[in-house]
């Protein structure tokens, strides 16, 4: 009877473990939004809030946005988003792999009482592997250092 009821068991720990295994995967699939879809919202000027976390020496590095994103310092994600409307359609970005910056970024926005919070699957570098349209964050000092690559 004991190994009855402790096979029972496990069964049932197994069933409530691939459930919940289920439904976060769903959960994780809502919270997504694809790089051909965001571009489309783009192009369409849908209004939307698009959000780049990369880390500071991330953006020095490749100091490129999605066409209107804001960049805003995870740590200090209360002062960015203090006037942005909890009803706003906001979509996060950044380079970590599975996009571990953007998820727990998203979690806190939920928590505040975002409604409507999409993670671009597959961060900036999906972005970039499709040549989609980016915007220098600095155009000046990329002018200026064209104009004295093609001088040399």
């Amino acid at each position: 009877m004991s190994a009855f009821m402790t096979a029972g068991l496990a069964f049932l720990i197994g069933v409530a473990f691939f459930f919940r295994t289920k439904d976060r995967s769903q959960q994780n699939d809502e919270a997504r939004i694809s790089v051909e879809e965001l571009n489309q919202r783009i192009a369409r000027h849908d209004s939307l809030i698009i959000l780049d976390l990369r880390h500071p020496l991330d953006v020095l590095a490749a100091p490129q946005l999605i066409s209107g994103a804001i960049p805003v310092k995870p740590d200090e994600l209360d002062a960015q988003v203090a006037n942005i409307p909890r009803d706003a359609e906001v979509v996060l970005y950044c380079t970590c792999p599975n996009e571990e910056t953007s998820l727990s970024v998203r979690g806190q926005l939920v928590e505040r009482g975002f409604q409507h919070v999409k993670v671009l699957s597959g961060g900036l570098p999906a972005w970039k592997r499709e040549r989609l349209p980016l915007e220098q964050l600095y155009p000046e000092l990329e002018k200026q250092l064209r104009q004295k690559t093609a001088g040399n």
